[in-house]
């Protein structure tokens, strides 16, 4: 189990080195049989400690110290074959929920890795809510990751690796769609 939460950290890292997440947004946990280890609530996930994985049974109740979203991650790994969860915040995939619902990439890679990405409305109270535990977990049966608008993106994969994989992809494809959608309307032939 020190692995999984060395492998944490390491995530935590990168998805904030990445611009995935402000500096005390977004959480994540793995999974193994009925342990689970989340990180905590309100932990900086780019500098986070051994102190800041909270680590359960599934089984029990959950921890007050553990992320406020950790009833959504614990209904994702019982309704999927998950072992690793991703929850961000990314920019260019929160604003395209609030005009699109859902995400067709235009990119070769995004297609690849996310060719349709459903996009959950629960309205106005989402965090931690039983809108997103319900419905994101279903959405995950069939696609890796799944944007709650307004809210940022879960994505859930067999390890940390594969579930960043495709919240770094979904991200780049988001930002080309805008990009390319304003890009479009200024470009002038000549």
């Amino acid at each position: 189990m020190f692995k999984l939460k060395k492998n944490l950290i390491q995530t935590g890292k990168i998805i904030y080195e990445l611009g995935l997440i402000d500096s005390h947004s977004g959480n994540m946990s793995v999974c193994k049989g009925n342990q689970m280890m989340v990180s905590a609530s309100g932990s900086m996930l780019g500098y986070l400690n051994l102190e800041d994985i909270i680590e359960f049974n599934m089984n029990s109740k959950i921890p007050e110290a553990a992320s406020s979203e950790t009833c959504v991650h614990r209904q994702i790994y019982r309704k999927t074959d998950a072992n690793a969860i991703i929850h961000t915040h990314s920019f260019y995939s929160l604003l395209l929920s609030f005009y699109y619902d859902k995400i067709i990439p235009e990119d070769s890679e995004g297609l690849f890795f996310n060719p349709e990405v459903p996009i959950l409305d629960c309205g106005n109270i989402t965090v931690g809510s039983a809108c997103v535990e319900d419905n994101s977990s279903e959405l995950l049966i069939k696609s890796p990751v799944v944007i709650i608008r307004g809210h940022g993106v879960f994505s859930a994969g067999k390890d940390l690796d594969c579930a960043l994989k495709h919240l770094s992809a979904l991200e780049n494809s988001c930002k080309l769609i805008y990009f390319k959608s304003n890009f479009s309307k200024n470009w002038r032939k000549t």
